[in-house]
């Protein structure tokens, strides 16, 4: 899997009457930041795994008019994870530290991947039948209004419901919202694919948590926006 990827995050109170409720620490830490990354994961038959993260320049940089002190540790350039250790280099490639780290295991995640591709039906399921699979695996299908469908169920375990909002016209899952035991959304994500394509390629995915303010008490919205620049996936199970 390759893709090159920008994230850009900022903070904001809910209720913008808050704003002056906030502590400067509040602030400060919910000033907007932006990063890009190139990144190279390749998951073996095995489970295991190994990715390479390229620092990049952002597209729009987000530059803050306050005095930045002068960096005391060396810049990271790039990242790379294998096995159980981190290697971390600068610019010219030259290894700054090492850490230990825990490996994923994608082994569940190979699995299922093997077992679809083994079982691809000859043509995709109609729309009834995908929501009779849903709601025969206790899934709760709602139809909305303009070809829209909400697809929820319950995880018993955290008393947490994951509501999918599906859009018909398209086939393709278009957000995600996750409500607590109250009812309440926690986390919202939106997805943008690539247009004028058969392939499921996402072209922008934006997550907003909403949140307490550390210091301050205030509601807040942490937007999370990812925009990919190009994503692909080589399968040669």
């Amino acid at each position: 899997m390759e893709f090159d990827i920008e994230i850009y995050n900022s903070q904001r109170p809910i209720d913008l009457a808050d704003t002056s409720n906030l502590s400067s620490f509040d602030k400060i830490d919910g000033q907007p930041s932006a990063k890009r990354h190139e990144m190279h994961l390749c998951v073996f038959s095995d489970g295991t795994s190994e990715i390479e993260i390229l620092e990049k320049v952002p597209t729009n940089p987000i530059s803050i008019l306050h005095q930045t002190l002068p960096a005391t540790e060396p810049v990271v350039a790039k990242t790379i994870i294998s096995g159980n250790t981190a290697n971390y280099y600068d610019s010219s490639n030259v290894l700054l530290y090492s850490e230990s780290t825990i490996p994923d295991d994608y082994s569940a995640l190979i699995k299922m991947a093997t077992d679809l591709t083994n079982n691809l039906p000859s043509q995709p399921p109609s729309l009834n039948e995908m929501i009779d699979t849903l709601e025969a695996h206790g899934y709760t299908v709602t139809t909305l209004q303009n070809d829209f469908l909400s697809i929820s169920k319950l995880n018993t375990a955290t008393s947490e419901t994951t509501d999918v909002l599906f859009d018909t016209s398209i086939m393709r899952a278009v957000g995600v919202a996750l409500l607590d035991s109250n009812n309440k959304v926690t986390i919202r994500t939106f997805y943008k694919y690539v247009p004028n394509t058969n392939d499921v390629k996402i072209e922008e995915m934006t997550v907003i948590s909403f949140i307490t303010s550390p210091t301050s008490n205030v509601k807040m919205a942490d937007i999370t926006n990812f925009h990919f620049h190009s994503f692909d996936i080589i399968n040669n199970l």
